[in-house]
């Protein structure tokens, strides 16, 4: 390798890596950021007897001797999201779920909890809401609310007043607990090597067109980059797309 393309490509390294590295304290500063937050989703939506199954002519659910149709199973994320702890003294009110003015519960119960000493706890028997009774959410703690509700059209509101949050947060909870968001810190480290690969691949098969030197190395480094957000970009598309498609599976 010639003097011109060794100072070519040490100036690139020197560059991408600065790039880096201001990206990762970037990162880091967000991340270590004292941030209060309380977020809940519906991980589970779905009916008991599916329509499409052709059963519904043959099994029906019984409630105190008393037919019920169209009964969902509905499963509810409450998450501390933040990195500062909820307290119980941190709650003017409680926090509580309704689920529209025609709805029924039929049940309500904590099928899950992280950690296994957290201790949530439903109170009263309301008709179309449940209540939580303030307790102790460390940074990333969460538990989930498997409800069977009927008459049930799709709405969730929740209230609850925290101090330090302005409101609790809707956020989307994939049943198989899979991210919303490609990781941030991945998509940086992959690019330099990826650019850098295809410079050497183009740079071997293809003629001298860019030509050769560092002006052709360079809009071929352009290139492996405008490549590499094509892929993440086409990466969290397709997530997204799958995603959308198990949840209308599962309606």
């Amino acid at each position: 390798m010639d003097t011109n393309k060794l100072n070519f490509w040490l100036t690139v390294i020197g560059v991408a890596v600065s790039v880096l590295s201001i990206g990762v304290a970037v990162i880091i500063y967000f991340l270590q950021r004292a941030k209060k937050s309380l977020t809940y989703g519906i991980s589970t939506n779905t009916r008991v007897v599916p329509a499409q199954s052709g059963m519904q002519d043959r099994v029906k659910i019984l409630l105190d001797g008393q037919e019920v149709q169209g009964v969902r199973l509905i499963e509810l994320i409450v998450k501390n999201d933040g990195n500062i702890p909820i307290t119980p003294s941190d709650y003017e009110t409680p926090l509580t779920f309704w689920f529209g003015e025609k709805a029924e519960i039929l049940s309500r119960a904590i099928i899950e909890k992280m950690p296994e000493n957290l201790d949530p706890r439903l109170v009263g028997e309301q008709r179309n809401r449940i209540t939580i009774e303030p307790l102790l959410l460390n940074k990333g703690d969460w538990f989930i609310v498997q409800l069977l509700v009927t008459k049930f059209q799709a709405q969730v509101e929740a209230e609850v007043r925290v101090a330090g949050i302005d409101s609790i947060t809707e956020t989307s909870y994939a049943s198989d607990a899979e991210s919303d968001i490609v990781p941030t810190l991945p998509i940086l480290v992959g690019w330099l090597p990826f650019a850098i690969l295809v410079t050497i691949v183009m740079q071997s098969t293809v003629p001298s067109h860019p030509p050769s030197g560092p002006p052709g190395e360079l809009a071929y480094f352009v290139l492996g980059s405008v490549l590499w957000v094509m892929f993440v970009a086409l990466l969290s598309v397709s997530s997204s797309v799958v995603r959308f498609f198990r949840r209308l599976w599962s309606k």
